[in-house]
């Protein structure tokens, strides 16, 4: 009885030790992370799911099911534009900017001919005038109309607190098919179809 007592009196002792150094708050914040590492290790060592218990799982079994479907889709090859299609997409970009209702100010564009390494490209700086919405909305569907273009920076700065425009500075590129012809300079005026100097 003696030894069963000095046991339960030493448990007291240190709780009363603990609530005195920690507070209540410390002793339940430590039981929690006892038991969050007890859950952890038990999840751990668990035995990981059989092929019967996937299959009647609703959850496990529809992720599978999931992963199953993703193996079997074939992969879509993605249409990369060829070089003589620049000013059509550089005219697609600017009417979606202007679809979204934003300011198209001014652009700068570049082709890159194709080297060793990387393939011919097209770099696009732009700025952007409007509301936040439109220009997100803008980027969203300009990554999903061109498949090879990549957002390389967005930048956006506000004038002042009670204005909700914003000027977004974007620089992409977008990856083209053929080589560019190294004989023919082309400038920003003859990709948009406008006079050439």
């Amino acid at each position: 009885m003696t030894a069963k007592r000095s046991t339960s009196l030493r448990i007291r002792i240190a709780g009363a030790r603990l609530r005195q150094l920690v507070g209540w708050n410390g002793a339940v914040g430590l039981m929690l992370i006892f038991v969050s590492l007890w859950v952890v290790a038990a999840l751990r060592w668990a035995a990981p799911p059989t092929p019967a218990e996937l299959t009647t799982s609703p959850s496990l079994a529809t992720g599978a099911a999931v992963v199953e479907s993703q193996r079997a889709a074939p992969q879509q090859d993605v249409a990369i534009p060829p070089v003589s299609a620049v000013p059509l997409l550089l005219t697609r970009i600017q009417r979606t900017a202007v679809a979204h209702g934003l300011g198209w100010a001014r652009a700068d564009y570049r082709l890159n001919p194709a080297t060793d390494e990387v393939p011919a490209s097209l770099d696009v700086k732009c700025v952007l005038k409007g509301s936040y919405p439109n220009v997100r909305a803008f980027v969203t569907d300009v990554l999903l109309d061109v498949p090879t273009l990549t957002l390389r920076q967005f930048n956006l700065s506000r004038p002042g607190i009670e204005t909700s425009e914003v000027e977004a500075k974007l620089s992409f590129v977008v990856y083209l098919s053929a080589p560019v012809p190294e004989d023919v300079p082309m400038r920003p005026a003859q990709l948009l179809g406008g006079p050439s100097k």
